[in-house]
């Protein structure tokens, strides 16, 4: 029984001493922000080539090996296969013969997809200036982005410097309210900017004018990207 007494004079002892600690504080909610930026070091390229044929094996053959040209007229700048990716896909093309309400399969498309990630700005222009001069279908619309242990590192560093940001705020705010900073009372979640391009980068994704063979390439433009971070700090102050 003198244990229990002893442990709730303890306890309100201790809440009294909270409450008085407490009573003429305030907090303050400071928001650090930061943004970091870096030159792209992946650039990704989806070039497609097609070829139709009245069957459908020789419709994905024939795809197949204009790809393979491509493929191989990278691996002679330099690409290297773990950076390449591939995909054939065949569909029917239709005719469609008045009143017959439905069409009739008049021969096959076969495309072929590739990805291309170099990590590179000089094999990026080099891939470009092969890419124009092939049979592409449509334009050519690269982009550039930051590799994944890169944008780890730039994370960490944004947000370093918005927490610098925001301590360096808190400062300021107390100096100039003549008070002083007891603690932190909470640190909110993170609010990321994540990769954003800026001007002239690949990311813009604007239609690149297809040359032809031994013609010339617009320069590939890469710029930088930014990583931003935001975060709100709240201090208790007296």
């Amino acid at each position: 029984m003198k244990h229990l007494a002893l442990v709730l004079l303890i306890f309100l002892a201790g809440a009294g001493i909270y409450t008085w600690w407490m009573q003429g504080t305030s907090t303050v909610a400071i928001t650090g922000d930061a943004t970091v930026k870096a030159v792209p070091d992946q650039f990704v390229f989806t070039p497609s080539y097609q070829a139709k044929d009245a069957d459908q094996e020789q419709a994905k053959s024939k795809a197949s090996q204009i790809g393979n040209e491509v493929v191989q007229k990278l691996r002679d700048q330099g690409v290297q296969d773990r950076m390449l990716t591939s995909s054939v896909s065949v569909a029917p093309d239709y005719s469609y013969i008045m009143p017959m309400p439905t069409g009739q399969v008049s021969g096959y498309s076969a495309t072929y997809m590739l990805t291309v990630k170099v990590d590179t700005v000089d094999l990026a222009r080099k891939v470009q200036s092969t890419l124009v001069g092939t049979p592409l279908v449509g334009a050519l619309t690269p982009w550039s982005t930051l590799q994944a242990a890169t944008r780890n590192t730039l994370e960490r560093e944004a947000r370093k410097l918005a927490m610098e940001d925001a301590k360096a705020q808190a400062t300021d705010t107390v100096d100039t309210l003549g008070v002083r900073i007891l603690g932190i009372t909470s640190i909110g979640q993170p609010m990321w900017g994540g990769v954003t391009p800026l001007a002239a980068t690949l990311n813009e994704k604007a239609d690149v004018a297809v040359a032809p063979a031994g013609g010339t390439s617009p320069d590939l433009l890469v710029g930088e990207q930014e990583v931003s971070y935001s975060i709100q700090i709240i201090y208790r102050v007296r």
